[in-house]
């Protein structure tokens, strides 16, 4: 059985050799862990591991609730609200520039 810590050092490490999949794995094993301080940072990791796969829509919806959620819990740390409204605006910003390329 690994720990919080460890399982987190797991993801990063797949994250890190671009195994979407396998750091999925290991962060969703952090958020069956009643009562985990690492709740917030694996959920922005979960929608970024969704954003790589270009799963854009998911990944806005994911962030989207994060924020949502940031809003109820002042203990999550600021870096969340601030990278997932950074990348909800990259993916707006995707979204838009699509759109101008199928007009032409």
């Amino acid at each position: 059985m690994f720990t919080e810590s460890q399982l987190i050092q797991l993801a990063q490490q797949a994250t890190n050799r671009k195994q979407w999949d396998k750091a999925a794995f290991f962060y969703k094993k952090v958020l069956k862990i009643p009562s985990s301080k690492y709740v917030p940072v694996v959920k922005y990791e979960l929608a970024f591991l969704i954003y790589k796969k270009r799963k854009y829509a998911q990944a806005a919806q994911m962030f989207k609730n994060l924020l949502k959620e940031y809003k109820e819990h002042s203990e999550y740390p600021q870096w969340v609200k601030i990278l997932s409204v950074k990348l909800l605006k990259k993916i707006e910003t995707e979204k838009l520039a699509k759109k101008k390329q199928k007009t032409f």
